[in-house]
């Protein structure tokens, strides 16, 4: 048996996938995100993902950069993780207590004293 053939477009972004294709395919309205009470629809996301990443793009974050995210487990954290995304950035994920801040910059490759 052969092995499948995965075809993926030249240039993919995981926010177009997971927020903008479900308003695109007519999914504004539903619930995306349930989150202690909380609902957030797709077009409720889509608009908290672009005023994050747009919000980089002003302070001057560029394609590449690297972005960290420090939220706990909640919907203003995938629009963090999202957005930063969506703007072309690296966004460094933490969901937990951090033991030493120095310790995730210095896995970042980041340089603390360049902060």
């Amino acid at each position: 048996m052969e092995d499948p053939v995965v075809r993926l477009p030249s240039r993919y972004n995981m926010a177009t996938h997971f927020v903008d294709r479900h308003i695109d395919e007519g999914r504004a309205d539903k619930v995306a995100i349930i989150s202690e009470g909380r609902q957030v629809t797709y077009a409720g996301l889509e608009e908290m993902v672009n005023q994050f990443g747009n919000g980089l793009k002003e302070i001057g974050v560029e394609s590449g950069d690297r972005v960290l995210v420090l939220l706990p487990d909640c919907p203003e954290f995938a629009a963090a993780y999202l957005g930063t995304v969506k703007a072309g950035a690296v966004a460094v994920a933490t969901i937990f207590v951090l033991a030493s801040l120095s310790a995730v910059l210095a896995a970042c490759g980041t340089d603390e004293d360049d902060s």
